[in-house]
């Protein structure tokens, strides 16, 4: 099991919800270079600049949590750290009842232009709260995996919170075992800066943050796509309880 590793400072920025105009386009900006960027600055450019695709082809864990899940009549979802949507757009288009959660306004305004049906939500995750919200089906793909373990058990709660009795949380994250464990300046226990931060989960660090759900799967898993390339992750389905 991984010790709780000490606090990692991060900006962390909470704006209001957003909703855009319909005919509102991403503009592609003068790619930053160079710089150590954080918080809303760094994903604005990534989302911007460097994974220009329209995001609307779904990762396949996606895909496979739906698959799972298709029978359980869930009907809303929350996706955090949506990106420029490549799960929400796909969830949204099957009928779903999707709200996309990220920090950056460009990724959402782009999520809108393909679909408004889709609701945004422009916030840090780490600045996000659940309390008095009422989701089937909380997901995090890979966006769960850059804070140290004090936030990312506050943001775990929050989710808790977030989920109707009986609700679904699916996650994935960077495993201990992926190839870029260990690339950068070590901060705390599994977590390293480079670039930005990255806390590798392994399995048994996963089943502890996740002992207050009733945890259905786990895995370690290798995967290759276009959007991330070839990478290993640790993956969960867990419920709140009824």
């Amino acid at each position: 099991m991984i010790k709780s590793s000490s606090a990692v400072r991060r900006r962390s920025f909470l704006l209001p919800v957003f909703v855009f105009a319909d005919n509102l386009k991403l503009k592609k900006t003068k790619t930053i270079r160079n710089i150590n960027l954080t918080g809303k600055d760094y994903w604005e450019d990534k989302w911007v600049n460097k994974f220009t695709e329209d995001g609307a082809e779904p990762g396949s864990f996606v895909v496979e949590t739906e698959a799972f899940l298709r029978r359980r009549g869930l009907r809303t979802v929350l996706d955090l750290g949506s990106g420029k949507g490549r799960g929400s757009l796909w969830l949204s288009a099957k009928g779903y009842e999707v709200t996309a959660l990220d920090i950056s306004p460009s990724a959402l305004a782009h999520i809108h232009s393909l679909d408004p049906r889709v609701k945004t939500i422009c916030t840090d995750i780490a600045a996000f709260k659940g309390s008095g919200l009422c989701f089937d089906w909380v997901l995090a793909d890979l966006s769960l995996h850059y804070w140290d373990d004090t936030t990312t058990r506050m943001i775990i709660a929050e989710i808790y919170k977030a989920l109707v009795p009986g609700g679904c949380f699916s996650i994935a994250c960077k495993s201990v075992a992926d190839f870029e464990y260990g690339q950068g300046r070590k901060i705390a226990a599994d977590t390293f800066e480079h670039g930005h931060i990255r806390h590798f989960f392994s399995l048994d660090y996963m089943r502890e943050l996740l002992r207050e759900f009733e945890i259905e799967k786990t895995a370690e898993t290798e995967r290759r796509e276009k959007h991330y390339g070839h990478y290993r992750t640790v993956e969960a389905v867990a419920f709140k309880p009824k």
